[in-house]
């Protein structure tokens, strides 16, 4: 049994689930949380990508810098998009809140 090889009734799983262990989890009655993954039908916590960008360049704009670019990653290959699109986004909004104005060229969004 999975409990007693943890040894363990809580559990908190970061990043991905499948379903065979969120069966497992709920045969066994285990209080289980998935945290920033695909739950598979067991409670879940997802970080607030958006929200961090924006602290981020808040930070950067207290510190006293002006010029903050954002430059995207190249998506991974079965990347889900989630942090692809939630990053620019809270980005945008800082940016827009500080009315700094990027420099054409230096914001990437794709690829």
């Amino acid at each position: 049994r999975i409990a007693d090889q943890l040894h363990a009734d809580r559990i908190v799983i970061l990043g991905h689930m499948w379903p065979q262990l969120a069966e497992e989890i709920s045969r066994l009655s285990l209080a289980a949380v998935v945290v920033d993954g695909p739950s598979c039908g067991l409670p879940a916590v997802q970080r607030d990508e958006e929200h961090a960008a924006e602290q981020l360049v808040d930070h950067l704009v207290k510190q006293g810098h002006r010029r903050i670019a954002f430059v995207n990653h190249s998506p991974q290959s079965g990347s889900s998009g989630y942090q692809d699109t939630l990053w620019p986004k809270g980005y945008l909004k800082a940016v827009t809140r500080h009315r700094l104005v990027p420099m054409p060229g230096w914001d990437v969004f794709e690829g």
